[in-house]
């Protein structure tokens, strides 16, 4: 079974706590890399505003460059 975000994320939960739960999602690696540089306050608004523009559409997630691609690329990490 295919997990993604979309899977956690239920409608009982309010737009803040599913944005917070995509934050922890790209602050854990689950779509790429994660910011190496800057305080954590930092890295995790960055994260945020990532998050942000990911639950309104604004962002695309590739899902050939995440931990969420069926294992396509499972060998290579």
């Amino acid at each position: 079974m295919k997990l993604t975000t979309s899977h956690i994320i239920d409608n009982k939960m309010t737009e803040i706590q599913k944005i917070e739960a995509i934050t922890k999602d790209i602050l854990a690696g689950f779509y790429g890399t994660t910011q190496k540089a800057g305080t954590e306050t930092q890295k995790w608004q960055y994260a945020h505003n990532q998050a942000r523009k990911i639950f309104e559409g604004e962002l695309v997630i590739d899902p050939d460059h995440t931990w969420f691609d069926e294992g396509q690329n499972f060998e290579e990490i």
